[in-house]
């Protein structure tokens, strides 16, 4: 159960930060917020849509390493993303 809580207070954090990075993103390439707010549903969408598949995977390789991989790859994109010029 702790498990669950901890990849839900993850999800919860990103849809949070990118929710606020929104104006900040609307600001910087000088467009409308209503123009920008298609991240939060294309992020919305990205993790429904794979869901199911890692749900999948999780079954036959097992849910610790899907669940560590996912983190993993998470961490790896917020360091690249926060070292980007």
């Amino acid at each position: 159960m702790d498990r669950l809580f901890g990849g839900w207070n993850n999800l919860s954090m990103v849809m949070s930060m990118v929710t606020v990075a929104l104006s900040p993103i609307a600001e910087h390439f000088n467009v409308t917020l209503r123009s920008v707010a298609w991240v939060v549903i294309v992020q919305g969408l990205t993790i429904t849509a794979l869901m199911m598949p890692m749900g999948r995977l999780g079954d036959i390789i097992g849910r610790r390493r899907v669940h560590l991989a996912g983190l993993v790859i998470f961490i790896v994109g917020t360091i690249v993303a926060a070292t980007a010029g």
